[in-house]
């Protein structure tokens, strides 16, 4: 397993607060993705920009680490392919197959990795800033869902849209709860 900081280091050094989103549109990328492929474009989530911008200043960095990690996490698009558990096949196509993005060709596999929330480690960096609140309802949460995901890598080997609703909420709690906390709010519990 990777140690904390490695794992959120791909979103400390590249992803802003709030991202650009604009260059994901459906019908930028849908011409460009293999036939069978199922994509839901990344959309920014508005009503949780709001609430963080009113406190971005006052965050400190792993507070601004956890909440880039939950709102990159609820606002990412999916795709879903027909490879299902073939890893090897899908990851030898996602190295040789080429997408535009805003003008940059990217590999499919580093797409996926830009948007795909159905991701692995976009889930675990969610369990993981919910582990690093130090709070005991979300430490359990976050536990119980590393449980579940756990399963589904050793029966099914990846996920599907279903799987990620517990993630999303999680995820929403966080913010939650970081936002509270900075606001001098006790934690009101969501979802």
């Amino acid at each position: 397993m990777q140690e904390p900081v490695e794992q959120f280091q791909g979103i400390r050094n590249s992803t802003p607060l709030f991202r650009d989103w604009t260059p994901f549109a459906s019908e930028l990328i849908v011409k460009q993705l293999p036939q069978g492929t199922r994509y839901t474009p990344p959309e920014p989530n508005l009503e949780l920009r709001s609430r963080i911008a009113l406190t971005a200043d006052k965050l400190n960095g792993s507070e601004e680490l956890f909440l880039k990690s939950c709102l990159s996490f609820l606002e990412s698009g999916m795709i879903e392919d027909d490879f299902k558990s073939d890893d090897k096949s899908r990851d030898q196509f996602a190295l040789n197959y080429k997408i535009t993005v805003d003008d940059k060709e990217l590999s499919y596999y580093n797409f996926v990795q830009e948007v795909n929330k159905l991701k692995g480690i976009a889930i675990q960096r969610v369990i993981l800033a919910s582990q690093m609140t130090n709070d005991e309802s979300l430490d359990q949460q976050a536990y119980n869902l590393k449980t579940k995901i756990e399963k589904i890598k050793e029966t099914r080997g990846y996920f599907v849209p279903d799987d990620l609703k517990a993630v999303d909420n999680l995820a929403i709690q966080i913010i939650d709860f970081i936002l509270s906390k900075k606001n001098g709010v006790e934690k009101n519990a969501t979802g």
